[in-house]
């Protein structure tokens, strides 16, 4: 799930979502995320700050042939940030079915992750472009690129299913709603999404084309 906080006490690795594990001395290993976006757990550093969970070779574990297929992998090994807006280069795009080999090449050891709230960036995706698996920030990706405010509209979060369920505003996103951005998060085999339809945006929350020709969120009024 995205843009939900998730409060860690202790020392935690995500597991049974994220393929990570919790050893007996309280220190986590691996962490990833679901879905082509980032899934939220703990990081090293307290207030936000990032750690390396090893060096390895990702090669070969890219590539990727259909849309959907994509994910995020926290190279903290922790499972996410702690900061939403931690850097995008502390995310590695990588194959699906490469999650676990690259968990292994990437965190070997027992990795510290220091308990924290970590709320998913709905920007930060992992898509399959020109046969590779890629990690872009939508605000800054050709999805969202405009001429006009016109161009823009809003959508709760950027997985394959806007949420049915009432969201807070930082799980906003925007983008040119001309471009098929489900067309990319979506996987070809995935299914139809459930029956409802998406709840209210929040009150004053407007997308509009930024001076940087890329759409953008402004709230108005109190």
């Amino acid at each position: 799930m995205r843009g939900a906080p998730v409060l860690v006490l202790g020392f935690f690795a995500l597991a049974s979502a994220c393929g990570g594990s919790t050893s007996t001395d309280g220190k986590g290993t691996g962490g990833t995320s679901t879905g082509g976006s980032a899934t939220g757990g703990t990081t090293a550093g307290g207030s936000g700050g990032s750690s390396s969970g090893g060096t390895g070779n990702v090669a070969g574990m890219t590539a990727c042939d259909a849309p959907g297929t994509c994910e995020l992998f926290a190279k903290n090994c922790c499972g996410g940030y702690c900061d939403p807006n931690a850097p995008l280069s502390g995310w590695q795009a990588v194959a699906g079915d490469k999650l676990l080999e690259l968990e292994s090449q990437l965190c070997q050891g027992d990795i510290a992750c220091p308990g924290c709230v970590s709320i998913d960036n709905p920007n930060y995706l992992a898509l399959c472009r020109s046969g590779q698996c890629t990690a872009l920030d939508l605000r800054t990706d050709e999805l969202s690129a405009c001429a006009s405010d016109g161009d823009c509209r809003l959508r709760w979060g950027s997985d394959c299913c806007e949420s049915c369920s009432p969201m807070g505003p930082d799980a906003l996103v925007t983008y040119n709603k001309n471009a098929n951005l489900e067309a990319e998060v979506c996987s070809p085999n995935g299914g139809a999404c459930p029956p409802c339809a998406p709840p209210p945006y929040p009150k004053g929350s407007l997308p509009y084309c930024g001076p940087d020709g890329h759409c953008k969120i402004t709230i108005v009024g109190p």
